[in-house]
């Protein structure tokens, strides 16, 4: 009895602080973008749980919120999109996996005449190669997505994605807050670098490892528009917490 309270103690600490930090940064970010019309800032929290059917088939369910932080108040505007995702994966090999995932996303926006809630939902298909080299950890994903508004029609996607992702982490020795820094790239259509490069993300992070408690990470990720007349730049900080 007097262990489960040292954890709910541990638990409710570590989200206050976790939380703390994050809208101190957020406040500050605010104050930043506000003086450059080409830059936004968005806060995504997310809760994942993933079930493992045998040693290579999973199933993930994960929920998630993106909310904006440029505005005076507090309002409709503010809420970005929200969605959830099931996903599973199978391991191939010791490096290889792949895998299959829907998600129902409901966005809304504020621009034009028809402004409001909009649902889409989206497919993806992905193989992600991982190796460790000592205590680093490289991986990297080729993702393939068509998203479609409204009913399911694969024939004519409003948007379809080519997603290169790159991921390097090191593992401390006694140390729960690891690093890991990422590379991710956006490319309509087909993977011509040329005339479907659409943007990229950059992102810095850590999870804390916790037996028995699930995982909270902590990340921010810096997205840009490229090949475009006004090209936007987005600051987003990330937090989410994963059961197994």
């Amino acid at each position: 009895m007097k262990h489960n309270l040292i954890i709910k103690k541990f638990q409710a600490k570590l989200f206050y602080n976790l939380y703390s930090s994050l809208f101190l940064i957020l406040f500050s970010l605010n104050s930043y973008s506000q003086n450059s019309s080409s830059d936004e800032i968005e806060l995504w929290s997310s809760v994942k749980y993933s079930h493992r059917f045998s040693k290579k088939l999973s199933l993930s369910v994960e929920g998630q919120l993106r909310i904006n932080g440029n505005g005076k108040y507090f309002d409709e505007s503010y809420y970005n999109q929200s969605f959830y995702e099931i996903e599973t994966k199978y391991k191939l090999s010791k490096r290889f996996d792949i895998g299959l995932a829907y998600r129902g996303i409901n966005k809304y926006d504020d621009q034009g005449n028809s402004q409001g809630s909009n649902a889409f939902k989206r497919f993806h298909s992905f193989i992600k190669y991982g190796e460790n080299f000592n205590r680093f950890r490289v991986e990297s994903r080729l993702q393939y997505q068509i998203r479609n508004k409204g009913k399911v029609d694969l024939s004519n996607p409003d948007k379809t994605y080519w997603r290169k992702k790159m991921l390097l982490s090191y593992n401390f020795k006694k140390w729960k807050a690891d690093p890991e820094i990422g590379a991710e790239f956006f490319f309509k259509k087909n993977l011509n670098l040329k005339q479907n490069y659409d943007a990229y993300r950059l992102s810095l992070g850590t999870k804390l490892n916790s037996t028995g408690m699930g995982d909270v990470s902590i990340k921010y990720i810096f997205e840009k528009t490229v090949n475009t007349q006004n090209p936007l730049s987005i600051h987003i900080l990330k937090i989410g917490y994963a059961l197994d």
